[in-house]
């Protein structure tokens, strides 16, 4: 009995560990995911502007908060897309402004999903850590009991029948 626990220790241990680096794995591209996006957007030159100081967008409050600039500029300027004739220039534009929105509130969604991603991963780390935690004392206590029954052996002390 005392190896099929040690067996069950060192089988929950390395559960355990798999676990954990499955979550380390969930980090790390949760990171690349993040550094992606905002790499990208520094590619394209992203910024808003606050106070004729223009900040790089490389973060989801700062797309959202630049989506929200052009959608009111555009509104302002032109309408909404319905209001406006068929035939119009205007048009053009007004899709312009519907193109970068929607690229930018993809990028916030990006940016809330690999943030999603990581915690996913630090969930799974902390869960990996129990059970490896747990996998050894097993197999530590199924040591010790091994140990001990082997004195009581040795010693020649009353060895209890199951």
């Amino acid at each position: 009995m005392p190896a099929l626990r040690k067996l069950i220790g060192i089988a929950v241990f390395a559960i355990g560990v798999g676990v954990l680096a499955v979550g380390a794995f969930f980090i790390q591209q949760g990171y690349a995911a993040e550094s992606e996006i905002s790499d990208r957007l520094a590619d394209e030159a992203v910024t808003i502007t606050i106070d004729d100081v223009a900040y790089p967008v490389n973060s989801g409050e700062r797309a959202t908060a630049q989506a929200l600039v052009i959608k009111s500029h555009t509104l302002e300027r032109y309408g909404p897309w319905q209001t406006l004739e068929r035939d119009s220039d205007e048009r053009a534009a007004v899709l312009d402004g519907l193109v970068l929105r929607n690229s930018l509130n993809m990028a916030r969604m990006g940016f809330d999903l690999s943030l999603m991603v990581r915690a996913t991963g630090l969930v799974f780390a902390v869960i990996g850590m129990g059970l490896a935690t747990t996998g050894a004392v097993v197999y530590a206590l199924a040591t010790r009991v091994n140990e001990e029954e082997r004195k009581e052996v040795r010693y020649g002390a009353a060895v209890h029948a199951v």
